[in-house]
């Protein structure tokens, strides 16, 4: 039998700034409720309490980056869905930590799944303002309502909370003044235009 729990023993929990921080709206459209003692939920909880010894994890605005797109080629039904490739034709990047030219011959061999679902599967270059090339490859999806996607699919301008569409990034440089994004784990938030894809790259600390 679970026992009653007067609200004067439960702690409410805002999750509705979470799914903020990330561009999106958090399902939790309502605080979420933990029934018990808050002092032994939280006090005595290691997770509700954030003792559990590791560092939290921040992230660090790096750029934000407008990649050009071309038309894409049809590959055809896959297993898995349909692929699609996308040539990526140039574009630019610009922020506190990496600023540079989005160079021309990348591509994102996208797989679009029967639920309408992009997987993105991108691998590009970008050559810095000082010179050096960083290669850069994403991996991530791109969903939403169906109505939201045929908009999308027909280059209207949707706007991104409408939609999710969030990437990993792995980036790459020879470079000895880049030598720290060879070792560090990003993200981005990203938006679809009719012939481009914008994103606001992250560094997880």
């Amino acid at each position: 039998m679970v026992e009653h729990i007067p609200p004067e023993g439960r702690r409410s929990i805002d999750l509705t700034g979470l799914g903020a921080a990330f561009g999106a709206e958090s399902p939790a459209r309502q605080p979420a409720i933990v029934e018990g003692d808050p002092a032994q939920l939280v006090e005595g909880d290691p997770v509700m309490a954030g003792g559990s010894g590791l560092p939290p994890a921040r992230f660090e605005f790096v750029a934000h980056a407008e990649v050009h797109l071309g038309q894409p080629a049809e590959v055809g039904p896959v297993i898995g869905g349909r692929r699609r490739v996308i040539p990526i034709t140039g574009g630019r990047i610009q922020g506190p930590r990496l600023r540079g030219a989005v160079l021309a011959g990348g591509a994102d061999w996208q797989l679009v799944a029967p639920d309408g679902t992009a997987v993105i599967d991108t691998r590009y270059m970008i050559r810095t303002e000082a010179g050096p090339v960083v290669s850069i490859a994403t991996r991530g999806f791109r969903h939403g309502p169906p109505d939201v996607l045929a908009r999308l699919a027909a280059g209207e301008e949707i706007a991104p909370s409408d939609y999710y569409f969030r990437v990993a990034a792995a980036l790459e440089s020879g470079d000895p003044s880049l030598t720290w994004v060879n070792r560090t784990l990003f993200f981005a938030v990203a938006a679809r235009q009719a012939a481009s894809v914008s994103y606001d790259l992250y560094a997880l600390a």
